[in-house]
């Protein structure tokens, strides 16, 4: 992340964010599934919402991440937003991304449907 500016940073760290927070709700869940902890036991309820939503939160983050790395060599030619070095590495983990992750794949299915 030292190849960029803090605006773009902090979009990635949305994106980390959002994928931390989806791992502490299923720890948090099998936490209080298995042992009564008294400090978890209000936050079931978010727990079990994160998890039922899942999908949607690793989509969503994979639409940050394609939509960053396909926008930064724009953001490094005319505003100087992100060293050169953001768009290439970006790129090639986005191509590996896409033969690993169904939810990269399937944003790039919808990114070629909508243009």
């Amino acid at each position: 992340m030292q190849f960029a500016n803090s605006t773009v940073r902090f979009v990635y760290t949305v994106a980390l964010i959002l994928w931390a927070l989806l791992n502490i709700c299923e720890q948090g869940f099998q936490i209080t599934r298995k042992r009564k902890v008294p400090g978890l036991k209000m936050f079931q309820k978010y727990f079990c919402w994160a998890i039922l939503h899942e999908i949607q939160i690793v989509q969503l983050k994979s639409h940050i991440e394609v939509g960053v790395t396909l926008i930064s060599p724009l953001l490094f030619f005319p505003f100087g937003m992100c060293a050169p070095l953001l768009p290439l590495i970006g790129l090639q983990v986005l191509r590996l991304k896409f033969v690993i992750c169904e939810f990269t794949r399937e944003t790039f299915y919808r990114l070629d449907k909508e243009l």
